[in-house]
């Protein structure tokens, strides 16, 4: 029996994108972040967000 290449190609790259679903982007652990402009607006956001998550 042969698979199309397409079904194959179709596969791989819904693999690839399945991998980079599930894994986290990025490993804060440990590092410090500079957030600019963080009285107001996205950077206040994120500022908040990493004081909730323990990482500021």
């Amino acid at each position: 029996m042969r698979i199309p290449k397409r079904l194959l190609l179709t596969a791989a790259v819904g693999a690839v994108a399945a991998r980079r679903a599930f894994r986290a982007p990025y490993d804060l652990t440990g590092r410090a972040a500079l957030i600019t402009g963080g009285s107001r607006g996205l950077g206040l956001a994120l500022a908040r967000e990493l004081l909730d998550r323990g990482r500021a």
